[in-house]
């Protein structure tokens, strides 16, 4: 497994700031608790796509993301992991970046959890 640096882009499709979705990440986090419960125990998670080069500008490395990724959403929210893993997220790379990450919010569907992470997306 990849570690991930703390100035990694970390990207979300959608508009964070659209109506209703909070209640809408809670689901999906629900959602994927049940799909790996079999699997792993990681908790609530939500799935996200990371990428780091410090000689790429964020537009370059959201171009690289976007090219790996199926981001079927037209607008895209970003954030770091740094601001991930100080409101006490995981993030857990699938493989080397950029890539796709599930990003564990813990052991329950904790909406001011969800919020804050919405929040830090811009």
């Amino acid at each position: 497994m990849v570690g991930i640096p703390g100035d990694a882009l970390v990207v979300r499709g959608g508009d964070p700031h659209a109506p209703g979705r909070l209640k809408d990440m809670i689901g999906q986090a629900k959602r994927a608790n049940e799909l790996k419960k079999r699997k792993t125990k990681l908790g609530y998670s939500l799935s996200v796509y990371a990428g780091y080069d410090p000689s790429k500008s964020e537009n370059d490395l959201i171009r690289d993301i976007a090219a790996v990724s199926p981001i079927p959403n037209p607008m895209i929210a970003v954030t770091t992991a740094a601001q991930l893993l100080a409101i006490n997220c995981k993030l857990i790379p699938d493989r080397r970046l950029p890539c796709h990450v599930r990003v564990v919010l813990g052991t329950e569907a904790d909406p001011e959890r969800v919020d804050t992470f919405l929040v830090l997306q811009q």
